[in-house]
């Protein structure tokens, strides 16, 4: 749920360095790693190739509303995308791709 790159106070996975270590771990064993999803800002970010993973997503949402009081107290509210990001990890992440219901 937490971003394991994004550096944002109380929005960072705490123990983001450990996770890297224990990934990256894996990957060196030939264990194979197809994506990391986490959310909690929405902001539907990707950071593919980040730790050597292709598919690295902070989710977007699919229920984004009207809320005036978050876009006062949080900032970066703006930057919620109101979208769902479309997978098959059978192809290349390049086909990924992103599905806006709202018209936004």
């Amino acid at each position: 749920h937490h971003h394991p790159f994004d550096r944002k106070p109380l929005h960072q996975l705490k123990d983001s360095k450990k996770l890297c270590e224990i990934l990256e771990s894996a990957i060196n064993d030939s264990i194979s790693i197809d994506a990391i999803l986490y959310g909690h800002n929405h902001e539907g970010k990707s950071n593919n190739g980040h730790w050597g993973i292709q598919r690295c997503y902070d989710a977007g949402s699919i229920n984004l509303k009207p809320r005036s009081k978050l876009k006062n107290e949080l900032p970066w509210f703006d930057k919620v995308e109101n979208s769902t990001r479309v997978i098959d990890l059978g192809n290349n992440p390049d086909a990924d791709y992103k599905l806006n219901f709202h018209g936004n």
